[in-house]
């Protein structure tokens, strides 16, 4: 985090968890099913970094891989 808070939320055997992440925090999502909140009035920044390490260009699977997870939500 850059400046502010935000609140990470993630989905843990089925089950969403919470954490809040403040500045100068550094979180690391991993392949995790996540979201995140500004739940506050105030600005918050961060920058994200994604990585994929096979080699070749991988710009278009990053735009199209999202998935809807409503339906793993207990």
């Amino acid at each position: 985090m850059t400046s502010g808070k935000i609140t990470v939320e993630y989905l843990e055997n089925g089950h969403i968890t919470s954490q809040i992440v403040e500045q100068n925090d550094v979180l690391r999502v991993k392949k995790s099913i996540h979201r995140l909140l500004n739940q506050s009035t105030e600005p918050a920044q961060f920058i994200v970094f994604r990585f994929i390490p096979t080699g070749q260009d991988q710009s278009e699977l990053m735009k199209h891989d999202k998935v809807d997870c409503e339906n793993l939500i207990k």
